[in-house]
C-alpha cells in the first residue's frame, strides 16, 4: 500500500514556484532573442530556442543542456526538432533553488551561444 501524504500546501507551493520559474525565464528571454517562447503549467516549463531566422534550434538546445549539466542543473530536450529545453523540478523545490536554476540556465545559454 502506498500512503498519500498531503500537507495541503504542496500544490500551492508548486504553482507559486512554477510562476516564479516562468517569470525568471521570461526575464532572461527579454534580453535573449534565442529564446522564442517560454511556456508551461505548474513546474513543467519549457523554453523554445530558435536560430537567428526564428527556426527551431535543436543543436543549441543540446549545447545548453550540456553546459547546464556541467554546472549541476539537469535539463531535458523535447519538441519535434529537439528545440525545447524542459524544466521539471521536484515539487519541493524552494524559491532560492528556482532562482539558482534560472541563473545557471542564463549562463549556460550564453556559453552555448558563444560556442556555437
Amino acid at each position: 500500500h502506498w500512503a498519500v501524504v498531503d500537507d495541503g500546501a504542496s500544490g500551492t507551493r508548486a504553482d507559486a514556484r512554477g510562476r516564479q520559474l516562468r517569470a525568471g525565464l521570461r526575464a532572461v528571454a527579454a534580453d535573449q532573442p534565442a529564446i522564442g517562447d517560454v511556456r508551461g503549467l505548474g513546474l513543467r516549463v519549457g523554453t523554445e530556442l530558435v536560430d537567428g531566422d526564428g527556426r527551431p534550434d535543436g543543436a543549441l538546445v543540446a549545447r545548453v543542456i550540456a553546459e547546464a549539466a556541467e554546472r549541476g542543473l539537469l535539463l531535458l530536450a523535447c519538441g519535434a526538432q529537439g528545440q525545447v529545453v524542459r524544466f521539471i523540478p521536484p515539487l519541493v523545490v524552494d524559491e532560492a533553488q528556482v532562482d539558482e536554476a534560472v541563473g545557471i540556465y542564463a549562463e549556460s545559454l550564453d556559453k552555448a551561444l558563444a560556442a556555437g
